[in-house]
């Protein structure tokens, strides 16, 4: 499970092919704040996943915002946009509705290293329902999260891409939070995809097991951070 953010008015250009020596090209990007919609979303080794689950940066929740999401999708409302212990104990009951997480049929469920995963209430959703919950080591998810590896980034690039497009066709058309899903929901179809997803399993060395994925080479820049930390610590008068 792993949380990614789409906003509403996007910031990065999108490459535009034009003949040598033209002056004038005709992409820009907006400099206005926007809002950002955040997704929680979850996949399993085998290469399938579960609805995605929106969270508005808005007080109150209004239909209209999932007007346009795909089926069994989940959208609540929470002033910030993103998660909190709150909204994480609600996702756990989405999560356990779609995977069929129950006792006697035990579940792993690994997860970003974050305050908002740890509350009570969301442990103890999680042992009623034989669901064992497990982090990945801080600063490590680059490496570690399969849809980190390869689920997010090109999710993301195919949705300032398709942002892109329905601006271009609806020039006159405010791009708001309710349009959010149905972009999203078009970039699931294309890249949550079996193939995706087991690659991200296979590069983070989870499924199939590989106790070797990781080599000396991966581990040399924080060896060499704490060398410079200690050497910060000799160098410092008072120690």
């Amino acid at each position: 499970m792993d949380e990614c953010g789409f906003p509403t008015v996007s910031t990065k250009a999108i490459k535009v092919i034009a003949r040598r020596g033209k002056k004038r090209v005709g992409t820009s990007t907006s400099a206005q704040r926007g809002s950002n919609v955040s997704m929680a979303l979850s996949v399993s080794a085998v290469g399938q996943s579960i609805p995605p689950y929106f969270l508005f940066p808005r007080k109150n929740m209004k239909e209209t915002y999932m007007t346009h999401a795909g089926q069994g999708a989940v959208g609540i409302a929470n002033g910030c946009g993103w998660m909190t212990s709150d909204e994480f104990t609600k996702y756990m009951d989405h999560f356990i509705t779609h995977s069929g997480a129950r006792k006697g049929l035990p579940t792993l469920l690994l997860l970003d290293n974050h305050t908002a995963h740890l509350s009570i209430e969301a442990i103890d959703k999680a042992i009623n329902h034989d669901i064992t919950m497990l982090s990945f080591p801080p600063h490590c998810t680059h490496r570690m999260q399969p849809l980190d590896i390869t689920v997010f980034g090109p999710m993301k690039t195919m949705y300032t891409t398709k942002h892109d497009d329905w601006k271009k066709s609806n020039m006159k058309v405010t791009f708001d939070l309710h349009h959010i899903p149905l972009i999203v929901d078009q970039c699931l179809d294309l890249c949550v995809t079996p193939r995706n997803i087991k690659s991200g399993f296979k590069s983070s060395g989870i499924v199939p097991f590989n106790r070797d994925i990781f080599t000396d080479v991966d581990f040399i820049a924080s060896k060499t951070n704490e060398e410079n930390e200690s050497d910060d610590e000799d160098d410092d008068p008072e120690t």
